[in-house]
């Protein structure tokens, strides 16, 4: 995963896979690039995209809309069924044959460290976004969505409860006695 500015903005190219571990990565280098002009999605060499980083992109591109800004990705035809016709996104994206040059060198895009609570929550947002397209695809996004969501309220829950048997704050923010009453 490599950044390149590019004379009307950035570039972000992705080699081979980009999935769930690397899209909030990949979704703060898209924000910060957005915030000085266009941004270029280079697939040409990408292998595969999972369902999380499709919603990432879907999440990136209606940033660039609100912004005002131009968001194109870079795949050729094959590419683009390749990565993009399962989900019917072929027909979402504006795509482009070639990628701008890059001024000066690419720099790297590491994957963020994120905790497992962190990660499922930007992915329950990611297919938050791919159920809002609607269709039986939408549908079956919607069913990973409610999932997804069920075990984060758990996790949640769970946590909490610990938090409480510890004599740590309560969700309500309220710490507790020894007796387990609100102080």
């Amino acid at each position: 995963m490599l950044l390149g500015r590019a004379r009307t903005g950035s570039v972000i190219r992705i080699e081979g896979r980009a999935t769930m571990r690397e899209s909030p990565a990949l979704r703060s280098a898209a924000e910060a690039a957005l915030a000085s002009g266009a941004l270029v999605w280079d697939l040409a060499e990408c292998e595969y995209l999972d369902s999380t980083m499709l919603g990432c992109l879907i999440g990136v591109r209606k940033l660039a809309e609100q912004r005002g800004r131009r968001m194109d990705i870079v795949a050729d035809r094959s590419q683009q069924v390749k990565l993009f016709s399962t989900s019917s996104l072929h027909k979402y994206f504006d795509f482009v044959d070639e990628s701008p040059a890059i001024q000066g060198m690419w720099l790297a895009i590491e994957p963020d460290r994120v905790d497992n609570t962190e990660l499922s929550r930007h992915v329950l947002k990611c297919h938050e976004r791919l159920a809002e397209r609607g269709g039986e695809d939408g549908e079956a996004f919607r069913r990973v969505c409610d999932r997804l969501s069920t075990e984060i309220e758990q996790h949640d829950m769970d946590r909490a409860l610990a938090a409480a048997e510890r004599g740590e704050a309560t969700p309500a923010g309220a710490p507790r006695t020894g007796d387990g009453t609100r102080e």
